[in-house]
């Protein structure tokens, strides 16, 4: 599904976090590549590999954020979808309301997805 102003978004997503990077497939643009986990004291705990991918209404949702390299399990119990296998990084309902307003996948990174696998990494330790 193309979303437009999704592929505009993640253009300037490798100038902040340089393991990602923009990829097109079957006409969709999206971003993959590694993401790291580093804490304040720049302390490296991780490293994921993922994908982001437009949502139906991408930026008043979430974009899609899937794991693609099985560090851990894809299951509800290490808040995975089993219908898609993406990653949930909060409730629906919390979702809807931080996203009311549009929400740059920038941002999404930095407060969710990059929380999201830091909670796996400590789960995993």
């Amino acid at each position: 599904m193309k979303n437009e102003q999704f592929e505009k978004d993640i253009e300037i997503v490798s100038g902040i976090y340089t393991g990602l990077s923009v990829v097109e497939s079957a006409g969709e643009k999206f971003l993959t590549g590694e993401l790291p986990i580093v804490d304040a004291n720049g302390k490296l705990w991780d490293k994921y590999q993922i994908e982001i991918k437009s949502s139906d209404s991408y930026p008043y949702s979430f974009p899609n954020l899937f794991e693609t390299a099985d560090a851990f399990p894809h299951n509800a119990d290490w808040h995975v979808y089993e219908n898609d296998f993406s990653c949930c990084v909060d409730y629906p309902a919390n979702a809807q309301i931080i996203c009311k307003n549009g929400l740059l996948v920038t941002d999404y990174i930095k407060n969710y997805a990059i929380p999201y696998f830091a909670n796996q990494t400590f789960r995993i330790l």
